[in-house]
């Protein structure tokens, strides 16, 4: 799935706009999208093969916590 998906992501990334997309060269687009469809995938490996997995409503707000809290490390904890 990861390699049928990387490959179409800066696509969709170019005709789904949304707000947190970042204007930039469609190279580093195209790495953005790579990296980011990796991580879902993994997210997606790690999720799916517990016992008990959490629901999609708590996955979504230990995902949202957890990129908040990489944001909040870019900029010094502020």
């Amino acid at each position: 799935m990861l390699a049928k998906i990387t490959p179409m992501a800066s696509e969709i990334y170019r005709v789904f706009p949304a707000p947190w997309h970042i204007t930039g060269s469609p190279t580093e687009t195209d790495y953005i999208m790579s990296f980011a469809a990796g991580g879902f995938w993994n997210v997606l490996n790690q999720w799916l093969v517990r016992n008990q997995p959490e629901s999609p409503a708590e996955m979504a707000t230990l995902l949202m916590a957890g990129l908040k809290r990489l944001g909040e490390a870019d900029d010094g904890g502020h």
